[in-house]
């Protein structure tokens, strides 16, 4: 029998992880790479309904999974900016030096951005994860 609170808290986390890590492979791989999303939202949220027994241990799990997704931001925006920097400095030496400095801009924000939300998830995970260790523990 489904458990939906499991299966939608599943669903919702094996989204955002899959959007998060198909944003970072996208940067890595220049082809056209869509159908990954899909593979990594099947694979993701089947992961979490399967590895875990309570929507709270799903939840913390998927905050696991985004922690890590927030914590590879900056470098998909470093490879990002690097190679639109490098597209636009075929042009001449002022466009390369903008796209340069923007590129610097770009990846300062995708770290600070990058850096709070994988803290704040990472925190959530700890104690979503903590707490349902704590009940496994008191019912033995």
């Amino acid at each position: 029998m489904v458990e939906w609170k499991r299966f939608i808290v599943a669903g919702l986390g094996g989204l955002i992880g899959a959007l998060l890590w198909y944003i970072f492979l996208e940067a890595l791989i220049p082809s056209n790479v869509s159908f990954l999303f899909w593979i990594f939202f099947v694979g993701f949220s089947y992961f979490l309904y399967k590895r875990t027994e309570r929507a709270r241990h799903t939840a913390g799990w998927s905050c696991v999974l985004i922690s890590l997704g927030n914590f590879a931001l900056p470098i998909a925006t470093l490879i990002y900016s690097a190679r639109s920097a490098a597209e636009v400095g075929k042009e001449g030496a002022a466009q390369a030096l903008g796209a340069g400095i923007g590129a610097t801009i770009l990846s300062g924000i995708g770290f600070a951005i990058g850096l709070f939300f994988g803290v704040a998830f990472a925190i959530a995970a700890y104690f979503l994860l903590k707490s349902e260790k704590a009940k496994k523990e008191a019912k033995k």
